[in-house]
């Protein structure tokens, strides 16, 4: 699989909703590769711009016809907190714990997402990998993630996590009832697929 890794655009916010609705998380039985949280492509096309303007990690990966094969978004979290929140209907206890907990400097994992004909042939871990390297030349020495627990618990992103070194910190409740694993690793850590 041939893919090219590109900042993300406004104008693939369509593309990028169109993919995270596809993924959401509609069965409870479901074991993988689904979103809890989907946004709009207005909310995609926001954060976007919002990662551009402040130079965070929003990556696209398209395969060789140019189709949209995956994505990842992150940010760097106190000075983003405030400005995200206020487009975002849901709570997100994940958030602000860390806003409050975290170290001054560091990224949050907000988004991965794969197409499923595409699933476990490296992309994931291609987007993750990325996202780790910015963060370490950008001098941020910690990463962080939230995995949904609860109503189901994502065992394969919670594996995927820890394939990178993340580690379980702490779960939260958001105000919907669903819960969240925080999960930290270092940007620092031996990045890599089978890890």
């Amino acid at each position: 699989m041939r893919v090219k890794l590109a900042h993300a655009e406004r104008k693939d916010a369509v593309d990028i909703a169109a993919l995270a609705q596809s993924l959401k998380l509609t069965d409870k039985s479901q074991k993988a590769g689904f979103l809890y949280y989907p946004h709009t492509a207005e909310d995609y096309a926001f954060i976007i711009s919002l990662n551009n303007s402040v130079g965070d990690p929003f990556y696209v990966a398209r395969d060789e016809s140019n189709r949209l094969a995956g994505f990842i978004h992150g940010m760097e979290v106190r000075p983003r907190v405030p400005a995200y929140l206020s487009q975002h209907v849901e709570s997100h206890e994940d958030l602000m714990y860390l806003y409050r907990n975290a170290p001054a400097n560091f990224v949050f994992g907000e988004q991965i997402a794969v197409r499923p004909d595409l699933a476990r042939r490296g992309l994931g871990s291609l987007l993750l990998n990325q996202m780790m390297r910015d963060a370490e030349l950008s001098g941020v020495d910690d990463v962080y993630v939230s995995v949904l627990h609860s109503p189901v618990l994502n065992i394969a992103s919670i594996n995927f996590c820890e394939k990178f070194g993340f580690k379980l910190e702490r779960e939260v409740r958001n105000n919907d009832g669903s819960a969240w694993g925080i999960y930290h690793a270092s940007s620092h850590a031996e990045l890599g697929e089978g890890k």
